[in-house]
């Protein structure tokens, strides 16, 4: 191998190019706060912002997080959608983690979630949830359908699954967990923390499985246990 080939952009690398960019264009223009100063840049108003400003951030993780990167990823890798993690996969031993995980952490963090940690001040993303069931359910669905798996199509699935075939599983899962940790950035320090800590553990639950849904199912559970938790007290 010549020198130069050693400098060579490897189908892996062009991966890692497009899910730092997709990252870094999501961190910035992507999250609601972003999305409102953009939007003003462009001498654009978002109407009613507390309430759309959260679905339009959802349908931006869709695209920026979801569809551009993992498309990329498969056309970069040759490889299929089921390859990077969109099938069932082991659905047995998915589903043997992944329900019972979600069943704990749910009343878990919807019971223990304290006011100190600061992250009420941040979640729910939309005031939407505070007008009743259907307000909830539609905002939660949305969240589920639009950011959840888009979020864990990359980082567990393109990532975790897709380079991890070909780099092996600890250094893919370094690098989903940095990126998770990173997007976290001015976020509370709790949730932030967490996200180290969960992302090789989440990373692990996808790559046994082949399958981003497990770990959807988990993030998912606790995401909407801290929307509800945030809901009531501030009733």
């Amino acid at each position: 191998m010549t020198r130069d080939d050693r400098l060579k952009m490897t189908p892996e690398l062009w991966v890692v190019s497009i899910a730092i960019n997709a990252s870094v264009l999501y961190w910035y223009h992507g999250r609601k706060g972003g999305l409102l100063e953009t939007a003003a840049a462009l001498g654009l108003e978002i109407p009613a912002p507390e309430t759309w400003a959260a679905f339009l951030q959802c349908g931006v993780a869709a695209i920026l997080l979801g569809l551009l990167p993992v498309l990329g990823t498969a056309l970069i890798l040759k490889a299929s959608f089921r390859d990077l993690g969109f099938g069932a996969g082991d659905w047995r031993w998915g589903a043997k983690a992944s329900i019972p995980a979600a069943l704990v952490i749910f009343p878990l963090v919807l019971f223990t979630q304290s006011e100190t940690s600061g992250i009420c001040t941040l979640y729910p993303l939309t005031d939407l949830v505070g007008n009743g069931p259907g307000g909830f359910l539609a905002w939660e669905a949305t969240y589920l359908v639009l950011y959840y798996v888009a979020w864990e199509g990359l980082f567990r699935g393109a990532i975790q699954i897709g380079l991890g075939d070909r780099w092996g599983f600890a250094p893919a899962a370094a690098l989903q967990t940095a990126l998770t940790t990173l997007l976290h950035a001015g976020h509370p320090e709790a949730e932030t923390l967490a996200a180290c800590a969960v992302g090789p553990i989440l990373g692990w639950v996808a790559w046994r499985s082949r399958s981003i849904w497990p770990v959807v199912l988990i993030h998912f559970a606790a995401g909407a246990a801290t929307d509800l938790s945030c809901l009531l007290m501030s009733r």
